[in-house]
């Protein structure tokens, strides 16, 4: 019996998600939700959350809507007990994640939040290759992210109490990926410079056993997406970057050559996280706390950049009360 899956949201990664649905073994598309409610794809499209309940009633939707739309829509879909694939963040604020992350819980409902970080392979293995201690002790993290400025309808991107601009939209990937890597930070700094359609974010964050990551996101000024990632610990770096086809590779002090630990494919992460989640819904429903935690760190970045001073962690309200 196949799933049926919909996607509610028609821009970039509405159609990112629909196309990768339709690369999952066992998935039937069945609807997309948009406010022209016009077709995509020869999918069929409705132009609300309730009316594609009641004519298609999908096992999974994806929503794809901006981020201040993403609360009443999981809100919804949770209260007819739908699963749900959220892209990030879950919410613009820490209080409004944790509350969406409870309420499914409480309902017995599998919310997935798309942080697609986890399913680059040279994140993975990075990250694989540190918690098996093959660095040693992890000293320090360096990442770095940029893309063109995006665009989106009615421009809200560029609206930072809806988008929350570079910190929550795009540096989110990587904060996702040192909460995996490291926990929470215990403090965090952070400088932020907006001209014209341009916003560069530059930050600090400290961990409780000393370790420092540094982070850099962008919105315009390149062509495409460009990032990179340095994990030193003290018994070798790993180090990558959005050169295509270059190796994951370690390097050894002392070691005269580099050791390959993983080199590049063509895996879609965006399929592999849908499918994932089609598997994983099988079993007991459990919160994402670290998807939570992503938004609260992002929460302690902007308001440090805001202020000009070091913010604490705890100043910011833990993700359940």
């Amino acid at each position: 019996m196949s799933v049926r899956a919909a996607v509610v949201g028609t821009g970039f990664m509405g159609r990112t998600h629909l196309q990768a649905y339709r690369g999952v073994p066992g998935v039937d598309v069945v609807g997309v939700v948009s406010r022209s409610a016009t077709a995509v794809d020869d999918v069929p499209a409705f132009g609300s959350i309730a009316e594609l309940l009641a004519r298609v009633r999908p096992d999974i939707v994806s929503v794809c809507t901006p981020t201040a739309l993403h609360a009443p829509a999981v809100r919804e879909l949770a209260a007819a007990g739908v699963d749900i694939v959220c892209e990030k963040p879950l919410a613009g604020d820490p209080a409004t994640a944790a509350a969406l992350v409870t309420e499914c819980h409480e309902r017995d409902v599998h919310l997935f939040v798309a942080h697609v970080l986890r399913y680059f392979e040279q994140y993975a293995r990075a990250a694989q290759v540190a918690a098996a201690g093959e660095l040693g002790r992890v000293s320090t993290v360096r990442l770095r992210r940029s893309v063109p400025t995006p665009s989106g309808a009615e421009d809200w991107f560029r609206d930072a109490a809806a988008s929350g601009g570079v910190v929550l939209d795009l540096l989110i990937h990587d904060i996702d990926f040192l909460v995996g890597l490291l926990g929470a930070p215990s403090h965090v700094y952070a400088r932020r410079r907006a001209v014209l359609d341009t916003e560069h974010v530059v930050a600090t964050l400290r961990f409780p056993t000393g370790e420092l990551a540094f982070l850099e996101g962008a919105w315009g000024g390149t062509s495409s997406l460009e990032y990179g990632c340095e994990i030193a610990g003290s018994d070798g770096t790993l180090a990558f970057d959005s050169q295509p086809k270059v190796p994951l590779r370690l390097e050894r002090p002392g070691a005269a050559t580099s050791t390959v630990v993983e080199q590049p494919s063509n895996r879609d992460p965006y399929r592999d996280q849908l499918a994932d989640f089609v598997v994983h819904r099988l079993g007991e429903p459990s919160p994402d706390e670290a998807a939570v935690l992503a938004v609260r760190v992002c929460a302690a970045l902007d308001r440090a950049a805001r202020t000009g001073r070091t913010v604490a962690l705890e100043e910011v309200a833990p993700w359940r009360t």
